[in-house]
């Protein structure tokens, strides 16, 4: 059976108008600004266990108002945020490059998260249990929660009005601070 070359023309113009269709159908990333619930894991690359959970209900983009002036810029909200963290199967190194990851986006660091739980297992297996109001990252790197902060930890449960949670790379630790001498100091593995 012979082809004709008018036919593999035909095929050559259905194919290249059809690529040409679907990148104009394309839609844009900018144009999406609710996002319904995320839920992600990761595992020790060690001992394949369950280091890091985070999860959230949902996700809106909105542009901050002061009267009648709008910003140019979006800030993102994120409803009933939470994480887990089992520093028992957590690596060091692979925690600080995943935060510094999480902090170089833009659009991260200006986002509130309202309410937020944290829990925190650390290498002797205890629980460390952070809830707030709300949470936002500062240009420090420093992850703020305010707003009825509970922490629960080694059978105490305390009310404080802000606390803030970081990663200190020298000390290979985790740090949450609630002020007032209320500091405490994580170990992560090496």
């Amino acid at each position: 059976m012979v082809v004709s070359n008018r036919f593999w023309k035909f095929c050559f113009l259905l194919i290249l108008g059809i690529g040409q269709i679907r990148t104009e159908a394309k839609p844009k990333v900018q144009a999406l600004t609710e996002f319904e619930g995320l839920q992600t894991s990761f595992y020790s690359e060690v001992n394949g266990k369950l280091y890091l959970s985070l999860k959230y209900e949902s996700s809106q983009t909105r542009r901050s108002k002061i009267g009648f002036l709008k910003f140019a810029m979006s800030f993102l909200e994120i409803q009933n945020f939470r994480a887990s963290l089992d520093l028992r199967h957590a690596v060091a190194d692979g925690l600080f490059s995943k935060w510094n990851d999480l902090l170089s986006q833009r659009s991260i660091r200006y986002a509130t998260m309202e309410p937020i739980e944290i829990t925190v297992i650390d290498l002797e297996g205890r629980k460390l249990e952070l809830r707030a109001g709300r949470g936002k990252f500062n240009s420090e790197g420093q992850l703020l929660l305010w707003q009825k902060v509970f922490l629960s930890y080694r059978g105490q449960v305390e009310s404080l009005r802000r606390t803030s949670v970081r990663f200190d790379k020298d000390k290979k630790a985790l740090v949450v601070d609630g002020g007032e001498n209320k500091t405490i100091i994580l170990l992560l593995a090496a």
